[in-house]
């Protein structure tokens, strides 16, 4: 393993494409990373921070503390635990063989979410490390019937059944597994970037083992969601292979096509992998402290419906804001989905108030004060979505969930005391 590697980060400016933005540097065997802004590009008068909170426009080298690997706003542009799988299948490199910098830098632009890229140089451009796959494959992102079918077929492997499993494939099928589902939009689950329609979006299959259409019961959260107040990107349902599909609309898109330049709420909040990720009030500090004035409300709603549907699954990666030069901006809600596994209480990813991450109406109602509500205000938001909420069964009904998912449902949903 080399002892240093360094990549050019780019970065999408409005009206330009990509331009190159700083170097990165990445010390494998330090576990540390380092990136530094090109003195050209803080000349712009229009140059985005690739980070507000730890690399704001400024000339100085910039370092990661100790134990983190890379900077948060890098690790949310890298593929996550889908997209490994599917990149140590394709490459026969095992996982832990490669470094963040590998993972981060194997997807090519054409296949990124968000405004970020890399490349070997400032002039050459931003591309894939993996190039050779890109380049050979048969340009089936956009059939969603073949896509679907490469997905189940990697789906039905574990990750010790990698290196025989990639022996069974044919140089055909490893293009078409690698693009394009090797899906930077993060998680465990199937997912893949597609056209369908003339529009852009993260398709998302059903998991092996799962309990329950996932597709479709996240499509009826997601619509719910809205009519709770919340803004969240459309969805919609298609059948390919006898099998659900969820398309996301993706948010990362302006209405021209352009890529938009976001981090997560790890990154926006300064949060931590693997140490407390604090809670709803300090991604609402954070917000207002980095210029996304009124969102407080916003992730007021998004708390309150999570602690409705029983969404463990609301950690910092699964909120974000988009990255302007002066100022971020909360993005649409996603993966919002009900747990998995059935308890008698919940406790959410994120601190809900002052009795810890207990998904309780009351824990919320706690601790109002950094959404920059009042009492009254507060309480009037969580009677609206509680009256909504209750109507959740005719909602997904509607929307296609089968009635044993709504009976499997409705043993989660009932934790949250709707009367």
């Amino acid at each position: 393993m080399t002892s240093e590697q360094k990549t050019t980060v780019y970065i999408i400016i409005p009206g330009e494409g990509y331009v190159p933005a700083g170097i990165l540097k990445h010390f494998p065997m330090r576990e540390h990373s380092t990136f530094r802004y090109g003195k050209k590009y803080l000349q712009r008068p229009n140059a985005l921070p690739i980070d507000p909170v730890k690399l704001p426009l400024i000339d100085t080298a910039f370092g990661t503390p100790k134990g983190q690997k890379i900077f948060n706003v890098f690790r949310d542009a890298a593929p996550d635990r889908w997209g490994r799988l599917v990149l140590s299948i394709v490459t026969g490199i095992d996982l832990d063989d490669m470094t963040e910098l590998d993972i981060l830098t194997a997807l090519s632009p054409k296949h990124r979410i968000g405004a970020l890229a890399f490349g070997p140089d400032p002039f050459s451009g931003p591309q894939s490390t993996f190039s050779r796959y890109e380049e050979n494959h048969l340009e089936k992102e956009n059939d969603l019937k073949t896509i679907a079918r490469y997905v189940r077929l990697v789906d039905q492997i574990d990750d010790d059944e990698i290196d025989n499993f990639r022996k069974t494939l044919s140089q055909e099928d490893l293009f078409n597994i690698f693009v394009p589902s090797l899906s930077p939009a993060g998680g465990a689950r199937p997912k893949a970037l597609v056209t369908y329609d003339g529009t852009d979006w993260i398709a998302k299959f059903r998991k092996r083992r799962d309990r329950w259409d996932e597709p479709v019961i996240e499509h009826a959260c997601m619509t719910l969601a809205r009519e709770c107040g919340i803004t969240v990107p459309e969805t919609r349902i298609v059948q390919e292979e006898n099998s659900n599909i969820l398309l996301v609309k993706r948010f990362d898109k302006d209405d021209a096509g352009n890529l938009l330049h976001f981090a997560s709420g790890f990154t926006i909040a300064d949060f931590i992998e693997d140490e407390s990720w604090g809670g709803y009030q300090d991604l609402a500090e954070a917000a207002r402290r980095y210029g996304a004035v009124n969102t407080g409300e916003q992730i007021f709603r998004r708390m309150l419906f999570n602690i409705c549907c029983a969404n463990t699954d609301d950690h910092p990666r699964n909120h974000a804001f988009f990255i302007h030069r002066e100022k971020i901006e909360l993005t649409p809600a996603y993966d919002i989905v009900p747990c998995r596994f059935l308890f008698d209480s919940y406790d959410l990813a994120l601190k809900v108030g002052k009795q810890g991450r207990l998904a309780t109406f009351e824990n919320a109602m706690s601790d109002i004060g950094p959404f920059g509500l009042n009492e009254e205000e507060a309480l009037s938001i969580l009677t609206e979505i509680k009256t909504i909420f209750s109507g959740w069964q005719e909602h997904f009904k509607k929307v296609g969930v089968n009635s044993k998912d709504i009976e499997n449902l409705s043993l989660r949903f009932s934790h949250s005391n709707l009367g």
